[in-house]
């Protein structure tokens, strides 16, 4: 048996067309000696992008119901 339906497949496969490299940039820490840069890498449209969305939208019912 599949762990996956065919339309589950369809949701989480990226689109190779849509697809982009997570944008790098740097939050400063002022409070550090020599101000350090706190990395941040943005991804929007980035490869697990679609597989994040399923999970937390099948996950997060489960732990709606478990911290109520």
């Amino acid at each position: 048996k599949q762990a996956l339906t065919p339309k589950q497949r369809n949701q989480i496969s990226p689109k190779l067309n849509q697809l982009e490299l997570g944008h790098y940039h740097g939050l400063p820490k002022p409070h550090k000696p020599n101000t350090p840069l706190r990395p941040i890498i943005a991804c929007i449209n980035g490869p697990t992008t679609l597989i994040s969305k399923f999970l937390n939208a099948l996950l997060a019912p489960v732990f709606l119901t478990v911290v109520r």
